[in-house]
């Protein structure tokens, strides 16, 4: 990688809190782990963060809290795709 392509690259994602969160040392949020933020599941599931907030509100999508954040597991996160987002296709059909 060049350092055009860093810099780039570091525009594009310095905002970015899924990237850059830090919580007790470490990464708030890591795909590799299973780990994945409410942005992170909106952007999956096609859906605005504000409808993904609503599942957490409601006990539809499980999270855990690390400081601050909602961290959303990836075995919850096939759990809710599989079971509510398959029942809300079928009422709508």
């Amino acid at each position: 990688m060049t350092c055009e392509e860093w810099i780039d690259e570091y525009h594009e994602n310095k905002r970015s809190k899924d990237l850059h969160s830090v919580f007790n040392g470490r990464k708030v949020f890591d795909e590799a782990e299973g780990e994945l933020s409410i942005a992170m599941c909106a952007k999956e599931l096609g859906v605005s963060k504000c409808n993904v907030n609503y599942y957490v509100r409601t006990g539809r999508l499980r999270t855990f809290r690390k400081g601050h954040y909602h961290v959303i597991l990836r075995s919850e996160f096939e759990r809710f795709v599989s079971e509510e987002m398959h029942d809300t296709q079928a009422k709508q059909a």
